[in-house]
Order: C-alpha cells, then sequence, then structure tokens
C-alpha cells in the first residue's frame, strides 16, 4: 500500500485530497469481534486525529484485503462518508451497519485466491439496504497483490475517490 499510496498522492492533490497511510500495530484481524488487538483501534485513533486536525473534512478510507475490512469497520465514524476497498478480506459474518449512510465502492478481481469474490459481491449486495450507496467492479483476471497492473489498480482507485468526493474525474 505504501506505493499506491505514493502513486496515488498527485492524482488525489488534482482532486484537492490528501491522503495519508496508516501502518497498523498490530497483524492479522487477533480477535477484532471479541475486542482483542486489531487494527481497528489504529484506524479508530487515525480517524481521531484526521477529525481534529481537519475538522468538517469528509474522509474517504481507502484500503486493500485487511485494511479494507479495517475501513468498512470503522466507516461509522462522522468525518467517513465513504469507502473504497480494494480485494477487501470480507468474511459473511462482518457487520454493514457502519456503512449506513455511506458510500461503497469494491473491487475485486476473479482471479483473487487470498480472499474471496463472491463474499465481497455478497456483503456488497447486503450494504445496499444499509449504505448511500453500495457498487462492485470486477477486475478480471488481476491478483490480490495488485503489483499486476499495478496502474489499474491505482486508475481504479483513484476515480472511486473522486466519485465519493464529488470530484470529476481524473
Amino acid at each position: 500500500m505504501a506505493l499506491m499510496q505514493e502513486e496515488l498522492a498527485a492524482d488525489l492533490r488534482e482532486l484537492g485530497a490528501a491522503s495519508w497511510l496508516l501502518r497498523f500495530g498490530v497483524r492479522g484481524w487477533n480477535g477484532s469481534a471479541e475486542g482483542g488487538p486489531s487494527p481497528v483501534i489504529d484506524a479508530r485513533r487515525a480517524l481521531d486525529r484526521v477529525r481534529e486536525d481537519h475538522p468538517g473534512v469528509p474522509v474517504v478510507l481507502l484500503g486493500h484485503s485487511m485494511g479494507a475490512r479495517t475501513a468498512i469497520a470503522v466507516a461509522g465514524n462522522p468525518a467517513v462518508t465513504g469507502v473504497v476497498a480494494l480485494a477487501p478480506w470480507i468474511e459473511p459474518g462482518d457487520s454493514d451497519r457502519h456503512l449506513a449512510g455511506r458510500r461503497l465502492i469494491a473491487a475485486h478481481a476473479r482471479a483473487d485466491r487470498v480472499t474471496s469474490f463472491g463474499n465481497t459481491a455478497a456483503f456488497v449486495e447486503r450494504a445496499r439496504t444499509v449504505a448511500r450507496s453500495a457498487q462492485m467492479v470486477d477486475m478480471g483476471p488481476l491478483d490480490h497483490a495488485m503489483l499486476r497492473e499495478r496502474r489499474r489498480w491505482n486508475e481504479f482507485a483513484a476515480g472511486a475517490v473522486a466519485e465519493i468526493i464529488g470530484s470529476p474525474t481524473l
């Protein structure tokens, strides 16, 4: 994600947006549902800091795999207007309630062998009942790591952020 964030920074500046890369203090989900150590704690702290430093500014969360799952889990923060989820790690029991009133744009490749395209599709369908909008884009034969055809993933990510913030696409 560091490479993606670096490559997207200029495109996002053109939209009038800033970007930050969050590094989680833990690896894995680690019992997040049970309140154990998780990336959710780090994401909540980061959102509190963004709200403190930039009050009133709408926030779009962009995450890949576990980062996308984390973004969805903290999307209920009042600053968040939407989530861009790239090859998200979604489990059937994951809640969509945090997306109430938010926009969700997910992208998943059918060739992904790490996270489930089907789980993402089912989650997006469920999220349509609570989210302001929820859509999924099939990235076709790409893989989970987002290294092959990296520019295509980056263009998708920048376009999805632009769509959520209401800016003309790049």
